[in-house]
């Protein structure tokens, strides 16, 4: 696991630090790098990429606060899980913009964070799951964290991922069947979506991320959908 950590705070950036070697050392595989600004972090990210599973984030950092550089860099990455830092608890309302993982009030207790790091590590697991599939003839490994959606058309199943639109004969149902229900969910009966690729639910429709329209959820559907999606949050995918 990849850690960023942005602070201007030494103290706190000590404490921290010092929670995550703490959890490394209780046989966890992580790697932690600090930036003391906003403006650090955004120059990394311009220079190597996306390169963390993990970013901390104090929300008042000097100059681009912490909830613009959450939303600058989920612009960036969909998946980082993303922890914010405060004192002030008035900030939590501002925070969900940018999809947080989690809100920590300082001062922030070893188990807080272990908890939360126990989360990610159960999520990235989540991703590393694959489905196998015959398109074109061609044998192919989607990763869930690849997949956005699938949709029955016609006689056809399209799996739409990152990587591409994938036409099989495959039904829905075996799908749904084969799929890990902590992570995907029947919104229609035309449709499954990525519980991780959820960015808002309304009344009858869903926004994920990388889709320009927003899907229809059936009546018998909704109430399944808005479960699942709160436990995933909350579980960090049990």
């Amino acid at each position: 696991m990849n850690i960023a950590l942005c602070d201007d705070d030494k103290d706190i950036i000590k404490q921290v630090t010092g929670y995550i070697r703490r959890f490394s050392e209780e046989d966890h595989d992580v790697s932690c790098k600090v930036f003391s600004s906003a403006e650090d972090v955004i120059s990394f990210y311009n220079s190597n990429g996306n390169k963390f599973d993990v970013l901390i984030i104090d929300i008042e950092l000097k100059n681009i606060n912490g909830v613009e550089l959450a939303l600058r860099i989920r612009e960036r990455d969909e998946l980082i899980a993303i922890f914010f830092m405060t004192s002030h608890t008035e900030y939590a309302m501002q925070c969900f913009r940018p999809r947080p993982m989690d809100f920590w009030v300082k001062p922030l207790s070893y188990d807080v964070l272990k908890d939360g790091f126990l989360r990610v590590e159960r999520i990235m697991r989540q991703n590393n799951k694959y489905v196998e599939i015959y398109a074109d003839k061609e044998k192919i490994k989607l990763r869930y964290n690849d997949i956005i959606y699938i949709e029955r058309q016609g006689r056809k199943t399209v799996v739409y991922a990152l990587s591409g639109k994938y036409r099989t004969n495959r039904s829905l149902s075996e799908f749904a069947r084969e799929l890990d229900p902590a992570r995907f969910v029947r919104i229609y009966q035309s449709h499954i979506i990525n519980l991780g690729r959820i960015k808002s639910i309304t009344d009858s429709k869903v926004s994920l991320s990388g889709m320009k329209e927003d899907f229809t959820v059936g009546r018998t559907y909704m109430e399944n959908l808005q479960k699942r999606y709160i436990r995933y949050k909350e579980d960090g995918i049990s």
